[in-house]
């Protein structure tokens, strides 16, 4: 019994980091200056670890932290602009997505952020057309760096 114990919080972990629950979000891709794309896809809305605020990370951890953050309503969608700073070192390693969630977690909305800012920080990007549910006032910025995940700080954003 304790071996399929072991199993099971290993395959909750893996999970957690790999795929765990998924929602739908809408995704800008490429990080250019040109009009932005959207596409719906699926993805991992499990938070495998705790949000910890970039002070609070490793020394020498790699962290991407939501710094700022603008809400505008357009009809029935909102466009979301959000300033980051990340430790963007290279090509393969800095801040690469933004995301939106609801106080419980859930993805509404990510941002993806196809190269490395070195030279540009903090950076602001924006994403329109993000629907978000009915009767959600608040919303949770929060950034992914591409080797120390999701360790910098999060914003709370209040809707107007």
């Amino acid at each position: 019994m304790r071996a399929r114990s072991i199993s099971l919080a290993l395959v909750a972990v893996f999970g957690a980091c790999s795929g765990g629950a998924t929602a739908s979000t809408t995704t800008v891709q490429p990080d250019s200056t040109g009009p932005a794309t959207t596409e719906s896809r699926s993805v991992d809305t499990t938070v495998s670890t705790p949000d910890v605020a970039a002070s609070d990370a490793p020394v020498g951890q790699l962290c991407a932290s939501v710094i700022d953050a603008e809400a505008t309503k357009n009809g029935d969608t909102w466009t979301f602009a959000l300033t980051v700073r990340s430790d963007d070192i290279s090509t393969t390693e800095f801040g690469d997505s933004w995301e939106l969630r609801t106080l419980d977690g859930e993805v509404i909305a990510t941002r993806v952020l196809a190269h490395e800012h070195m030279n540009e920080q903090p950076f602001t990007r924006s994403m329109s057309g993000i629907v978000i549910p009915e009767g959600i006032t608040t919303v949770i910025g929060v950034a992914h760096h591409s080797v120390g995940g999701y360790c910098g700080e999060t914003l709370e954003i209040q809707l107007p």
